[in-house]
């Protein structure tokens, strides 16, 4: 995990609080392909490389 220095202290960001943040699940199968792709963009607004 990465840790996160900020001005208030330190932060530690995890998969469930992403997932939380976002609405995603994080339990049962992977999901790849070009679903994650359109995903990404909608959900981001940009798609990684």
């Amino acid at each position: 995990m990465d840790t996160f220095h900020l001005p208030c202290g330190e932060c530690i960001f995890t998969l469930d609080d992403v997932s939380l943040q976002l609405g995603l699940p994080v339990d049962g199968n992977v999901i790849t392909g070009p679903i994650v792709s359109a995903t990404c963009e909608q959900l981001l607004g940009k798609v990684p490389n």
